[in-house]
């Protein structure tokens, strides 16, 4: 788990420095902050497919997506997941069970879909939709609680709650707290947490699951967690965050607390951790040089893939 989030810090710190230098464009929403739930929450559920939301790099890492499309992939590039059709908003790679979408809340009902055919199938394969603090409140997400509740559907519902919808606080657009409280309005269990420690969060939805597929149901974690960046790169100066806050959030870096926690356990050792890092420099090299050299589509690529 933390290898992954080693690998997903160094992926998306390159990616911030090629967007401010112009070496691609479009939108660029990072996950810095939210890497200790994104593969703490794979490990535990694996086998499983995801669907997730627009800040979901990390995500992509923890679910072994190959770091050269996918880095192709955000540049724009025909070698990516999606042709370079998609972007950095709209990834996907389905043989490693990971799709997103740009839309605020649509990983819900999109993964209640999946949850059904699964418990129609018998599968073995969990489904996670991942979600944002902001987009509880989307009608789309609160009908699929419903049906989900309804249908006893074998659903994990994730809620990265990192405090901030762009610049508006869930204080400013939510009458319950903890959010996860509104879930059970649907007759779904609920559960809100921290998310720093990624060894606390697998464990955590380890046991969660085990229960999922005992007995069939939906069940919504709410993770509290940092991020460590704008909304969305250069737009976003983050002029509604105070320096305090700023720096409260850097002290809950799940990297330096994962970090601390392995260390402490004498799990890992600091030339272990050196060696990580430098595993994930040549890694995301490797990416990034292939992400260049790839040629952009070709115009008659506009009309293809369509349906």
């Amino acid at each position: 788990m933390y290898r992954s989030m080693v690998l997903s810090r160094t992926m998306e710190e390159r990616l911030k420095e090629a967007y401010s230098n112009l070496e691609f464009r479009g939108e660029l929403h990072l996950s810095l902050g939210h890497e200790a739930v994104a593969c703490g929450v794979v490990a535990a559920a694996s086998p499983c497919f995801v669907f997730s939301h627009h800040r979901s790099h990390a995500l992509a890492v923890a679910k072994g997506v190959d770091l050269k499309p996918l880095v192709a992939e955000i540049f724009g590039k025909s070698t990516g997941l999606c042709k370079g059709k998609g972007g950095h908003m709209h990834l996907a790679d389905v043989s490693k069970g990971f799709v997103i979408s740009s839309i605020v809340g649509a990983s819900v009902p999109i993964a209640a879909g999946h949850a059904y055919a699964s418990k129609l199938l018998s599968s073995k394969t969990h489904t996670v939709a991942f979600t944002g603090d902001g987009a509880l409140h989307q009608g789309a997400v609160m009908e699929a609680f419903n049906l989900a509740s309804i249908w006893s559907l074998p659903l994990l519902v994730v809620v990265e709650n990192n405090q901030l919808a762009f610049s508006t606080p869930a204080s400013a657009h939510s009458s319950v707290s903890p959010l996860s409280v509104g879930a059970r309005g649907f007759g779904m269990e609920s559960y809100t947490i921290d998310g720093v420690d990624a060894n606390a969060v697998y464990l955590f939805c380890r046991d969660i699951l085990d229960k999922v597929s005992a007995e069939p149901k939906p069940v919504l974690v709410e993770f509290m967690l940092p991020r460590l960046s704008g909304h969305v790169e250069v737009v976003d100066f983050e002029e509604y965050l105070s320096a305090e806050s700023k720096s409260e959030r850097v002290e809950k870096d799940p990297l330096l607390v994962t970090k601390r926690v392995l260390l402490e356990g004498g799990v890992l050792s600091v030339d272990q951790d050196a060696e990580l890092h430098e595993q994930a420099a040549r890694q995301v090299d490797e990416a990034f040089r292939f992400a260049s050299d790839s040629p952009m589509p070709e115009v008659e690529e506009a009309y293809t893939d369509v349906w």
